[in-house]
């Protein structure tokens, strides 16, 4: 009945109390989600400046403090818009307060933000850019199969922690989170060269592989894939003269709606360089 609140790629209510739903682009199905209840109130942001309105289905107690969190995730939009492409599904996107959920979950134009991360601080505002951002990296360009998955999270995670929160936290703040995203990295690949077991930074072992770090709690393909990219960020800039978000627009135009593999992005490296030596 009208004391329902239902949030959802194009969802509308037809007929008494159907709700039918709408979606006009392929989308990967695990990204296919909508949340009701008669507990939320419907708020929503003004346009962002390059792409689409922001609406929120939130309790009464949240509702201010997920506006906030809305605000840096329409700066997302705009920073993935500048750099990367056009926003590349509908004309809203809808987040959805999950109660008891203690983090956030991307959906192809809903996003579930978990009543524990809704805070108006740091933790609700990264998590609303990364589920943002996924909207390019891994729901538009998406994945082969999952051992590329540190593409989708990876990218969305360098972008969120190296690039966009850059832009809006204090600079000790924004320092202080990405050196703690080295360190991750850096702790769970020890080389042989510091006297480690491994042979190489930011390397696995002989018999192992990112699958096999599934059960990491350092969440291998969050911490992980940033560093590496950091790892590639670096080295564009030192024999390159570039950096890594003058990639993404290439790997956005050429792969978006295909399901991407580390080899595509292997050979979009090269081609942007001129050589496949570095990489």
């Amino acid at each position: 009945d009208e004391g329902w609140t239902v949030i959802g790629p194009g969802a509308a209510l037809t007929e008494g109390n159907s709700w039918q739903f709408s979606i006009d682009q392929p989308v990967p199905l695990y990204t296919l989600s909508f949340a009701a209840s008669p507990k939320y109130e419907l708020v929503q942001l003004d346009s962002t400046a390059s792409g689409p309105k922001l609406v929120a289905g939130v309790t009464a107690s949240k509702k201010q403090k997920l506006l906030q969190n809305l605000e840096v995730g329409a700066t997302a939009i705009d920073w993935m818009t500048t750099h990367v492409g056009n926003y590349p599904w509908s004309a809203q996107l809808s987040f959805a307060e999950i109660p008891t959920f203690s983090g956030g979950m991307e959906h192809t134009g809903a996003i579930w933000m978990g009543s524990q991360t809704i805070d108006g601080a740091k933790n609700g505002d990264y998590v609303a850019v990364h589920e943002v951002v996924h909207h390019w990296w891994g729901n538009h360009v998406q994945i082969a199969d999952w051992a590329h998955f540190w593409l989708s999270e990876g990218l969305t995670e360098w972008t969120t922690v190296f690039a966009i929160l850059e832009t809006t936290l204090p600079p000790a703040s924004s320092e202080s989170l990405q050196t703690f995203y080295r360190e991750q990295a850096a702790l769970s690949s020890y080389p042989k060269a510091f006297g480690g077991p491994l042979p190489g930074p930011l390397c696995f072992g002989e018999q192992s592989d990112i699958m096999a770090q599934v059960s990491n709690n350092l969440l291998f393909f969050y911490y992980y894939g940033a560093a590496f990219l950091e790892m590639v960020d670096k080295r564009l800039a030192r024999d390159f003269g570039t950096d890594l978000v003058a990639v993404f627009p290439a790997w956005f135009q050429g792969f978006g709606g295909l399901q991407a593999t580390t080899e595509d992005f292997r050979a979009l490296l090269a081609d942007h360089t001129g050589t496949s030596t570095p990489w």
